[in-house]
């Protein structure tokens, strides 16, 4: 006899795993916000709803069913799952369910001080959230794809933890023009994946935007033109460093571009370092951000044009207010 349901002080009730997952096949057409625990679909309802602790409160929940390719764009790649998001007061709770007999669905808990960088994009019909963390010594990432439709649940997940994360950032003065006229400089793609992301309070630094340098290698063969520098732009704020640009990959004047945000909290930032990454062709100049927590160190770099070197360094002195951005210097 199987023992009976318990309740969960999040109010779930608590049912056996095999009948949770009869009631969803995460195949579902939508990405929706839950207003708790108890609204999201299948096992994500136990899994979100037993592992949040008395006192934790969310700021955001959302579900999103399975999207049916295992990879997209920048290189993402992810087995299909359905997820649900939560972000409380202090860490992300993910959990996804690949639907199929002996694989069992799986939870992550990342709290906030463990965030090395999030990931947010789009391409076409599909859309992209990665959340990479140190953990036990290693960095871990947990990649989740999802209908494009449901972009806007993701944007306010990532406000969420950034809104946790903005304490003693100052305040944003309702008159100051910065934010508006940098949103008029940016290309829109650009701008539509970077605007949704800005929390009340955010100060803006600096920011430097660049366009996509192409290139012919072998003009006299007739080969075909490539993306040396894919468009992109760099902006600092009181919160840390946001890059966004488009996929290095693809071919120039292709449809279906596909644009990648990526946050770096100012807390993870350890240092920065310029460096030559022209190979041949056009000057091409490499940012490297060298990121740590709890030990754990990862990099993130952004390539753009060498034209633009001066810009940019001037722009990090802006953003001197973070330590990590008060001396930027080269290396090999």
């Amino acid at each position: 006899m199987n023992a009976p349901p318990t309740n969960h002080p999040s109010g779930v009730l608590a049912r056996p795993e095999a009948e949770l997952r009869r009631t969803s096949d995460g195949r579902e057409p939508w990405v929706f916000r839950a207003a708790g625990p108890n609204q999201l679909l299948g096992v994500h309802a136990e899994l979100i709803g037993g592992a949040l602790e008395p006192g934790e409160t969310l700021a955001y929940l959302f579900y999103a069913p399975m999207w049916p390719g295992g990879g997209g764009p920048f290189g993402i790649r992810a087995r299909p799952a359905s997820h649900a998001v939560a972000v409380s007061d202090r860490r992300f709770l993910v959990s996804s369910d690949p639907h199929l007999d002996g694989e069992p669905p799986a939870l992550h808990s990342i709290p906030f001080s463990a965030l090395l960088r999030v990931e947010s994009g789009s391409a076409g019909a599909l859309a992209w959230l990665v959340i990479v963390w140190a953990a036990q010594g290693s960095v871990r990432s947990v990649p989740l794809l999802y209908r494009a439709l449901g972009r806007r649940h993701v944007a306010a997940a990532i406000r969420g933890w950034r809104v946790a994360a903005r304490v003693g950032s100052g305040d944003l003065d309702p008159g100051d023009p910065a934010w508006p006229a940098l949103w008029l400089r940016l290309d829109e793609l650009h701008r539509g994946e970077v605007e949704p992301l800005v929390v009340e309070g955010e100060r803006l630094l600096a920011a430097v935007s660049w366009p996509a340098v192409l290139d012919q290698p072998h003009r006299r063969h007739g080969d075909a033109t490539v993306r040396v520098v894919p468009a992109g732009a760099l902006i600092v704020s009181s919160l840390g460093v946001i890059a966004v640009g488009d996929d290095p990959t693809a071919a120039p004047g292709g449809a279906g571009l596909a644009v990648n945000a990526v946050a770096i909290p100012a807390e993870a930032l350890h240092r920065a370092a310029f460096a030559d990454a022209t190979t041949s062709g056009p000057w091409v100049t490499a940012l490297r951000f060298d990121l740590e927590r709890d030990g754990v160190a990862a990099t993130f770099v952004v390539r753009f044009p060498g034209e633009r070197l001066d810009e940019l360094e001037a722009a990090l002195r802006l953003g001197g207010e973070l330590p990590a951005l008060r001396e930027v210097g080269w290396s090999s």
